[in-house]
C-alpha cells in the first residue's frame, strides 16, 4: 500500500515570496544609501553585519560577526574616548540619533557615518544590545568641509579689504550681515535684523528711496515701513 498526504501551503508560499521580495526592496535601498544594517550585543560585539559592509567599510560580514567589536572601527586616535562616550549611552538604553563618526575602512582609508541605533531589552529590561545602521556621509561630510574652508577665506578676505556682505530673506523680511559689516555700521548681535533695521542705518536722505525700493521691486506692495 501506498499512502500519500497533501498538505495545502499556498499562503506559506506566497508570505516567503512576499517576505523575500520585501528583503530585496530593503537591500537595494541600503545599497543605494550606502546603509550598513549591524546588531551588537551589550559588549558592542557585532552579531550581526548587512552585506553592504564590504562596500561602505571593505570588511565582509564575516570579518566583523563575532570578531570585532563597533568601536574596532574607530581610528585609533581618539577610539578610547568614543568608547567611553558610547558605552554610557548604552548604560542609559538610550537611542543613538543621527551621530556622525569617523570609521577606518580595511584599507586604512577614512569615511565618515551618520549613526542611528535604538537598543534591545531582555524581557527583564536588561540591555541585550543595540541594533541600528551606519550611512555613508562621506561626500555630505566633504561637502559641509569646504563649504567652511570657503567662508573662513571669504571673511579673511573681507577683513583684508575692509568689505562687508550682507543676506536679506525676503520671505521674513529679516537680514544677517558679516563681521565687518557689523563693525561699519557699529552693530552688534542684538540689533534688529528686520528691515525696518536695516533702512534705519541709511543716511536719512536715502531711507525713502531705499523703502520704496525694498517694497516695489524686492519684497513687493503692500508693505509698510
Amino acid at each position: 500500500m501506498l499512502l500519500v498526504s497533501s498538505r495545502d501551503i499556498t499562503e506559506r508560499r506566497r508570505a516567503e515570496e512576499a517576505l523575500r521580495a520585501s528583503e530585496a526592496r530593503f537591500d537595494q535601498l541600503a545599497e543605494q544609501s550606502g546603509t550598513v544594517a549591524w546588531e551588537v550585543d551589550a559588549q558592542g560585539l557585532y552579531t550581526y553585519v548587512s552585506h553592504v559592509s564590504e562596500a561602505v567599510w571593505g570588511y565582509h560580514s564575516a570579518e566583523l560577526e563575532g570578531r570585532m567589536h563597533f568601536y574596532d572601527l574607530h581610528p585609533e586616535q581618539g577610539r578610547e574616548a568614543f568608547k567611553t562616550a558610547a558605552f554610557a549611552v548604552f548604560d542609559r538604553k538610550e537611542p543613538f540619533q543621527n551621530l556622525v563618526n569617523a570609521v577606518e575602512r580595511k584599507d586604512g582609508r577614512l569615511v565618515w557615518v551618520s549613526i542611528n541605533g535604538l537598543p534591545l531589552l531582555n524581557p527583564d529590561g536588561t540591555l541585550r544590545g543595540y541594533r541600528g545602521g551606519d550611512t555613508d556621509v562621506t561626500e555630505r561630510k566633504r561637502a559641509e568641509e569646504a563649504l567652511r574652508e570657503n567662508e573662513k577665506s571669504l571673511r579673511e578676505s573681507q577683513i583684508i579689504a575692509g568689505l562687508g556682505s550682507y543676506v536679506l530673506d525676503i520671505l521674513t523680511g529679516s537680514w544677517k550681515s558679516s563681521p565687518v559689516l557689523d563693525e561699519v555700521f557699529g552693530i552688534d548681535d542684538a540689533y534688529e535684523r528686520s528691515v525696518e533695521g536695516w533702512i534705519a542705518l541709511l543716511h536719512p536722505g536715502d531711507r525713502t528711496i531705499m523703502a520704496d525700493y525694498l517694497r516695489n521691486e524686492v519684497i513687493g506692495q503692500g508693505r509698510t515701513f
